[in-house]
Formats: C-alpha cells, structure tokens, sequence
C-alpha cells in the first residue's frame, strides 16, 4: 500500500502499514475476508489519541475493528488489523482517514489498494489412468490439466509409494546391544538381518528402495568421476572429518528443500549440518547423524589411503569414495552417492574389497525418528550393483511434475 500523510508537520507521527491480498473466492459471491496488520505507533513525546478512523465514503470493502479512541503513549505502538473483503475482481484503491488530538487536533489520510481475483479451478483427465503391458514394455499415457478458474494455477504432481518388499526400517528387530557405541577399531560382533530380494519399505514419509538385481529395479551404470571430478584435499587427508559442498540445485529430502550437503569421510551425507560420528546403527536411529544420506556408512580412514570427489551437473551431484581404506587399513572400498534434482537418490557400489557387513546403508529425517534400512551388517551391499531410493512408484515416470497453466488454458504431462 502507498500512504500519503497531508499533515506531515507534526512530530507524533502515526504510521499505518498494508498489504494487497488475492481473493479466495470467485467475485460474484460474498468474499472471504483477509487481513493484513496495521501499526500505529507514536514516535513523539506527548500521549495521542486516535479519536476517528475511517474509510473513504462508499469503501465498503475496506474496514478494522479498532476501538476508539486508542491511546498511545510516547514510544508505544498499537498492531491492529484491516479487513479487505472484495466484491468483485480488479484493483481496488481508497483513503484511510484518521483523526488525532495532536497539537490539538489533526486529520491525516493515507492512500489504500488491494487487488482480487478469481480464483483457480483444476479439471484434471482422465479420471485414472490403467495399463496392462508385458514385462520390459512401457505405455506412454498422456494426462490434462485444465483451468476453468480466474488466475493462474500452480499445479505438483507426487508420486505414492505402494506397499510391498521387505521393510528393514523396524526397530523391534534389534535390541539395545545394537545401539551401543563402539570404540574406534572396536571388533563389530552385531549380526544384522536376512538380505532382502525384493526391496524394501516404504518408511512413513514414503520412501522406498530397490537394487538393480530385481527385474524393475534400476540398470547398475558406473561412471567414474576420479578423473573428472573434483578432489575433495582435505577431506582425502583426514579420519572422521566432513566438508560442505553446496548443490547446483534444491532437492527435496523428507519434504524440506535442501541446496547443501556435507560429504562425510565416514562413507555417509548429512544435510544442513556436518559429523564426525564414525560408528553406525540401524536406522532410524538418534545414535546416527539427522538428515543422513547413507550409501556405506562404516569408519573409513582416508589417511590410510583413497580419496573422495565430487562432480556437479545440471541435475546431478555426485559423490564418490574412491579406494578407501578401512580404520584398519586392510579393506579398501569404491562407491558413489548420486543426488538428483527430482529428489532421487542412487547409490553405485563397484569394488568393494573387504568387509560389506559391517556397515549401514540408509536414509533418516532431521529428527532421527523416520527412516528407511536399506542394510545393516549383512550381505545386502554387493559390488558392482546400484540401489535406488525415492518415493515415487517404481513403474511410474512422469517428464515433468510441477507446472503453471494459465486461467481458460490445459496443459498435458506425459
């Protein structure tokens, strides 16, 4: 809102402070009234009181319920609300009229505006969309998007995990000794559970996994970025150290937009904060990291040999631990965490020479208390196999999924 003030001599001064607001409802209906805060604040050294407060003659669509008369103290501020409940769409502007006992007396006028629209309606067709197709066959079906509304409509399309596979992510499967901290180079004895051969999940946020030895499960592709990527120094010199690398792009981890993550010696991710924890636990687990990416979270040591790179593209980061040994320097490990711009997580495994169970594999949220076990101290992890982790259905594919479509305009999502 712009405000003029005809009366600006004085030295109370009265500030009152708007905004536009959309309309939540068609026009040629009562409104949904939304407010906005006003202040009031006497910045003089004399006590005012704001007698009268009202709207231009015919302004109906504009009012508070202030009660006067309102009494400012020198120095105080008063936050109250004004109401605009349009009747129809288009810009609409009026004159806000106040009446002090400032220096006696004195009027003001402020210039007011809020703007309305009709809102956006979404027709969506089919209705549902079926297909029966053989193995390695694929459907191309084409979905509509229309908007019957007033104004534009900001559409996103999320992808539901079916229930099925093996769910790892259970916490009665293990008792306390498995949530004990270990010494470092402390013997491992913890035995994880049985493999799964189908996958596994999802998690209650949704999260699914699936290794490139089931039929739907993704092609095992091993690109190395030893040579192209970028060499992390310090993080390559150091036991339990971490270092911030910042993403190209925002993804979606656990439902918050993340642009940075810190890549961990220890064969693991975090987000929005770095660790130095080098044990590992089944997940989700408190005893772990939160916001944890973790294709091979075991204590690895760097200083004994090996480096870790980094290769960003324009809708993928790549992380790779390349021949890195273990605490003891006898295993020596090479894999990857792919990060991608629609929230896809890959983990790529191409020699792992050594011990493959005693270590996690896994993601958890911000608080440790969702998340989903893709291995613990078994023989889930192989070399030269991929896992994939999202949640979206592992058969459905879409080339875009959030779009805008104009008001009386469709839009078709393959």
């Amino acid at each position: 809102m712009k405000k003029r003030d005809r009366n600006s001599t004085g030295l109370p001064t009265t500030i009152i402070i708007t905004k536009e607001v959309l309309l939540r409802e068609k026009c040629s209906r009562h409104a949904l009234i939304e407010g906005t805060k006003q202040q009031t604040k006497n910045t003089g050294t004399k006590t005012i009181s704001l007698d009268r407060f009202s709207f231009r003659t015919g302004s109906s669509q504009f009012s508070h319920q202030v009660k006067l008369p309102l009494i400012l103290e020198p120095g105080k501020k008063s936050s109250e609300t004004i109401y605009f409940s349009p009747t129809e769409t288009g810009h609409t502007q009026s004159e806000a009229f106040l009446l002090t006992n400032e220096n006696g007396l004195k009027f003001r006028i402020y210039n007011m505006s809020g703007s309305a629209e009709i809102a956006p309606s979404m027709v969506v067709g089919p209705a549902a969309l079926s297909a029966s197709l053989s193995m390695n066959d694929e459907k191309q079906t084409a979905l509509t998007i229309s908007n019957t509304g007033g104004s534009i409509l900001e559409w996103e399309l999320k992808g539901i995990t079916p229930k099925g596979g093996k769910s790892l992510a259970i916490k009665e499967l293990f008792d306390t000794s498995h949530f004990t901290s270990l010494k470092k180079g402390q013997f491992d004895q913890r035995k994880g559970i049985p493999s799964s051969i189908l996958g596994g999940g999802p998690d209650f946020h949704g999260y699914s996994w699936e290794d490139s030895n089931e039929a739907t499960g993704p092609k095992h592709q091993w690109v190395d970025i030893s040579k192209t990527g970028k060499r992390l120094e310090s993080l390559s010199q150091i036991d339990d150290g971490y270092t911030k690398v910042t993403l190209p792009f925002s993804m979606q981890f656990y439902g918050d937009k993340q642009s940075e993550i810190f890549v961990n010696s220890n064969g693991y991710i975090t987000l929005e904060s770095g660790s130095i924890e080098h044990g590992h636990f089944p997940l989700p687990s408190t005893m772990m990291p939160g916001n944890l990416i973790a294709p091979f979270a075991m204590d690895l040591n760097p200083l004994r040999g090996g480096e870790i790179y980094v290769q960003k593209f324009a809708d993928e980061v790549i992380i790779q631990w390349n021949q890195v040994k273990d605490f003891a320097g006898i295993g020596e490990y090479t894999f990857q965490a792919s990060l991608n711009r629609n929230g896809v997580i890959y983990f790529h495994y191409e020699n792992l020479n050594g011990q493959t169970n005693r270590s996690t594999t896994g993601i958890q949220n911000q608080t440790s208390d969702t998340g989903l076990l893709v291995g613990y101290n078994n023989q889930q992890i192989q070399p030269n196999s991929t896992i994939r982790v999202s949640t979206s259905p592992k058969w459905l594919h879409s080339t875009v999924t959030t779009g805008k479509v104009a008001a009386g305009s469709s839009a078709q999502v393959q």
